[in-house]
């Protein structure tokens, strides 16, 4: 698994978000080049009536123009974010990272590259479809490994436990869609430990740790559908089980 895909903060790494941006100072640039051109092509027509006129409404659309390709930036730079995806938003993307410009070489270039565009609707998080699959992956490598390992008795169950921890109740998890009872109960509960480190967890170089109201409340949701065990979140939550993450990341 690519270290860049599991500690991915934003929907686009940040050296695309840098070629996006000079990417739209250069479209200014040209933007304000062809407009200059105009300029001078009016004042070279000699002393007709109505140029001032006519400059003025130039360099109006030159303002236009411009104030459009930082509003484009600041677009993508919002839907970059983790956050949910305002479908507004969503349209406004796909309409304007279709518009074309020409390069230093004069071809026609996308103001988004189609890989770009397709990442930046990503409705909520920051991992494409093909990005989850690799990172989900990470289930089968290490079954595969602990598979491999001479336990003894009374931890043989290990490598099964590591392996259905992502399983979901309702058959939504990975990687194989377990259901309900096929799921084993210390993978169960393994499954409500790590959503909730996963969230509240100080040590993730990705992330912020999330306060454990809100991170429990998002484990109660899942709860409540379907997904994660209830009488064992409740255990979790009754017995201050949650805790012991804070407790650990103080005496680190």
């Amino acid at each position: 698994m690519r270290e860049n895909i599991l500690t991915k903060a934003k929907k686009l790494f940040p050296e695309e978000m840098e070629g996006i941006r000079l990417r739209s100072e250069y479209i200014k640039r040209t933007l304000q080049w062809e407009s200059e051109k105009a300029k001078v092509g009016i004042l070279k027509a000699g002393p007709a009536g109505g140029w001032e006129e006519a400059l003025s409404r130039i360099e109006a659309k030159e303002r236009e123009d411009l104030a459009g390709v930082d509003a484009f930036f600041a677009t993508v730079a919002k839907a970059n974010e983790p956050s949910a995806l305002e479908a507004a938003t969503a349209e406004y993307l796909r309409s304007t990272g279709l518009r074309t410009f020409a390069g230093p070489e004069g071809a026609a270039s996308g103001f988004l590259k189609p890989d770009e565009l397709t990442r930046l609707l990503i409705p909520a998080g920051t991992l494409s479809e093909t990005e989850r699959e690799e990172i989900n992956s990470h289930v089968s490598h290490t079954w595969k490994f602990l598979s491999a390992i001479p336990w003894t008795p009374d931890l043989r169950r290990v490598a099964d436990i590591a392996y259905t921890h992502h399983e979901k109740l309702d058959g939504s998890g990975y990687p194989r869609r377990l259901l309900g009872s096929d799921i084993p109960v210390p993978a169960r509960i393994m499954s409500i430990c790590d959503i909730y480190d996963a969230l509240a967890a100080s040590d993730r170089p990705y992330k912020k740790a999330m306060p454990a109201e809100k991170a429990l409340a998002i484990l109660e949701k899942e709860v409540k559908a379907g997904k994660l065990d209830a009488d064992l979140f409740r255990v979790f939550v009754a017995a201050g089980i949650y805790r012991l993450s804070a407790l650990s990341s103080l005496s680190s």
